[in-house]
């Protein structure tokens, strides 16, 4: 830290240290007051022992910010989160998953995608439903901004990435990519909304390796299946999507075999639906 900061952060001491004393002399003088008061004036004195009370716990709190200030310092003097932010390289495409539930036809859902001049990489129906779900990538144009869907739409968007760049943020490298335009060849297709749900307490570190346990888990059915794979980001606990052909049979044996990985059933929320694309 620069001299500046450890001059700023002296002066903050001083003032604590003269505040918690200031206070700890009225408490002296509070408390001896409701002594000679307590014979002649019960009301006072209850008021009194309430301030004093307050004082105290004042004197407490101000005391515990002055015991811990040198942890402060440390964590100013070491600022990781600035770091983050201006040492982090970008997302190698930024995508952005819309969840959308129109009685629209699906050309005029297509159709509004196409006349803002948004790149659609994938884009599904759940089967018998009016849901559909649209993968598209910002170019770095003002497309996403023109984007308007019919009236009525219900439209949920979520910024996404590649999974592999989520996974090598919690210390997984390597995983397999498969995400192109012309991927998923089947028409029919399943996609897998599994969000993670982590015990009440958790530590960053321990997220992170749950998170490792389920990719060591995954890593060689993912290469098999080679799905079009996405982390939303930002999200914490981490809510992905897969979308895959793959038979409802063979998912949900390969799920059951890896819940223990992610923490076992009680910390997982997992949806399936099949899908068609359109």
């Amino acid at each position: 830290m620069n001299q500046l900061g450890h001059s700023l952060l002296s002066s903050e001491s001083r003032v604590i240290r003269e505040t918690v004393c200031n206070l700890a002399v009225l408490i002296h003088l509070f408390q001896n007051r409701v002594l000679r008061d307590r014979v002649h004036c019960s009301r006072l004195n209850n008021r009194l022992e309430n301030l004093t009370m307050l004082f105290a716990i004042a004197s407490i709190v101000l005391s515990a910010i002055l015991m811990t200030q040198a942890n402060v310092t440390d964590i100013v003097g070491t600022d990781v989160i600035s770091e983050a932010v201006t040492n982090v390289e970008p997302l190698s495409e930024e995508l952005y998953i819309y969840d959308v539930t129109s009685d629209a036809p699906v050309s005029e859902l297509k159709g509004a995608l196409e006349s803002a001049g948004v790149e659609v990489r994938h884009s599904f129906q759940v089967l018998g439903t009016p849901q559909y779900f649209f993968v598209v990538v910002d170019d770095g144009s003002d497309a996403l901004s023109q984007l308007t869907f019919p009236v009525g739409s219900l439209v949920t968007q979520y910024p996404a990435e590649h999974l592999d760049e989520f996974l090598e943020m919690v210390g997984v490298d390597g995983w397999n990519v498969s995400d192109t335009a012309g991927g998923l060849d089947d028409n029919d297709l399943v996609v897998i909304n599994w969000e993670f749900v982590v015990p009440e307490g958790i530590s960053t570190s321990e997220m992170k390796s749950m998170m490792t346990s389920f990719a060591s888990v995954y890593r060689k059915p993912n290469q098999i299946v080679q799905p079009a794979e996405y982390a939303v980001v930002g999200r914490n606990p981490p809510k992905i999507y897969f979308f895959m052909n793959l038979d409802e049979n063979s998912l949900q044996k390969a799920i059951l075999e890896g819940l223990d990985a992610a923490g076992g059933p009680g910390n997982n929320v997992i949806n399936v639906l099949r899908l068609r694309k359109v």
